[in-house]
C-alpha cells in the first residue's frame, strides 16, 4: 500500500508491517506540546493518521571536504546548469555577472581539482546575456553519476551518497534556486521552487537526514501562461505544474547551521531572519497528516528477521522490524 501525507513525504508499505503514529497530543507543565506514540500495522492507516517522521538532528558529522566542494557543483548544475551529454551543450554551469562572480570564482577552483584537460580554461563570458558558462568533460562524467541526463532528475545514487556530498549538494541547490522569504509579523521560511516533483521529494528526504523537515506546495497547475520570448514579446507557452518546497518553524535555524547558502545575500538575509527573531520560533513536531492510502498491485518484499523488535528510518517515517 502507498500512504501519501500532506507535507510530500510518501511511502510503500505492506499491510502488516508497524509504523510509528501520532495517536494523541496534549501539554506538559511548563506549556510544551507533545505526541503519545504507538505502533500500528499500516493496514490500520487512513486519511487523518498522523505519522511520525524522523528526528535526526544532531546525528551527522562531516567527513570530507572535496566530497562537499564537489556536491555543491552538482547542486548548481541541478539549478542553474544543464546535464546533457549526447548534446553538444554537454554538462555545464551557468551564472549571471557580475552578481554571482564570487560563486564562478568557487566554481572555477573546485573544477581544476577534478583533473581537468590542459585546455580547460575556465568560463565562457556571453556578452549579450551578461553570463559565464563553464564546460568541461571533468565535469559531465562527475555529474552522470548522479543526475539523469535531459531532466537532471535525481538518482538514487545521490540519496544514498555520503553526508558531505549531500550537504554540498543541498547548499549548491539552494544557492542556484532557493529563496528566503517573509517577515517576523507573516513568518518566515526558506523555500526551493520547481518544475520537477520528483526532485523536491529527494531535497526533501535528503534535508531530513540533517533533521531539517520540510513540506512540499503545489503552486500551479499545468496550463498556458503568457512569457517573454528572446524577442522579450509576450506570448502563450505551455507551462508544466510548479512546486515549492518549504522551511518553516525551527527548522530554519537548522537548516542555518546544517547546510545554509554561499550566496552572499540569501546567507545576510537568513543571518537577519535567525538573529533578529522577536520571539522563538515554533517547535518542529516531526509528524505529518495522511492524505491518501492507495492499494497496489502485488510486490516482491522482502523480510528481516532480528533477535528483537528494531527501529528504522524508511523514506523518512518510522518502521518496525
Amino acid at each position: 500500500m502507498r500512504v501519501a501525507t500532506g507535507r510530500g513525504y510518501e511511502i510503500t508499505l505492506s499491510p502488516d508491517q508497524e509504523v510509528l503514529v501520532e495517536v494523541a497530543r496534549g501539554r506538559v507543565f511548563g506549556g510544551a506540546s507533545v505526541g503519545q506514540r504507538a505502533w500500528a500495522p499500516a493496514n490500520s492507516v487512513g486519511v487523518g493518521t498522523v505519522l511520525v517522521i524522523a528526528n535526526n538532528r544532531g546525528t551527522i558529522s562531516e567527513t570530507s571536504s572535496e566530497d562537499f566542494e564537489r556536491g555543491w557543483l552538482l547542486g548548481q548544475v541541478t539549478g542553474n546548469g544543464g546535464h546533457n551529454p549526447n548534446n553538444s551543450s554537454g554538462t555545464y554551469l551557468r551564472f549571471w555577472m557580475p552578481h554571482h562572480a564570487d560563486l564562478a570564482d568557487r566554481a572555477d577552483r573546485i573544477i581544476r581539482t577534478m583533473g581537468v584537460s590542459r585546455t580547460y580554461s575556465g568560463g565562457a563570458y556571453n556578452e549579450i546575456h551578461r553570463t559565464l558558462s563553464i564546460q568541461t568533460r571533468a565535469l559531465e562524467d562527475f555529474v552522470a553519476q548522479f543526475l539523469e541526463s535531459k531532466s537532471k532528475l535525481i538518482k538514487p545514487q545521490l540519496i544514498e551518497a555520503n553526508a558531505s556530498l549531500v550537504r554540498g549538494f543541498l547548499r549548491g541547490f539552494f544557492d542556484a534556486d532557493g529563496t528566503v522569504s517573509g517577515n517576523r509579523e507573516k513568518g518566515q521560511s526558506v523555500r526551493l521552487n520547481q518544475s520537477s516533483r520528483p526532485n523536491l521529494i529527494a531535497v526533501q528526504r535528503m534535508l531530513l537526514r540533517f533533521g531539517i523537515a520540510s513540506t512540499i506546495c503545489l503552486r500551479r497547475n499545468a496550463g498556458t501562461s503568457r512569457l517573454p520570448n528572446s524577442k522579450r514579446e509576450y506570448q502563450d507557452y505551455q507551462t508544466k505544474a510548479n512546486y515549492e518546497l518549504i522551511v518553516s518553524k525551527d527548522n530554519i535555524g537548522v537548516f542555518e547551521h546544517a547546510i545554509g547558502f554561499e550566496d552572499r545575500e540569501k546567507k545576510a538575509r537568513l543571518a537577519e531572519f535567525t538573529r533578529t527573531s522577536a520571539r522563538k520560533p515554533y517547535a518542529e513536531r516531526f509528524t505529518a497528516n495522511v492524505t491518501a492510502v492507495e492499494t497496489i498491485a502485488i510486490q516482491t518484499a522482502y523480510e528481516a528477521i532480528v533477535q528483537r523488535k528494531s527501529e528504522v528510518d524508511g523514506n523518512g517515517f518510522r518502521i518496525r522490524l
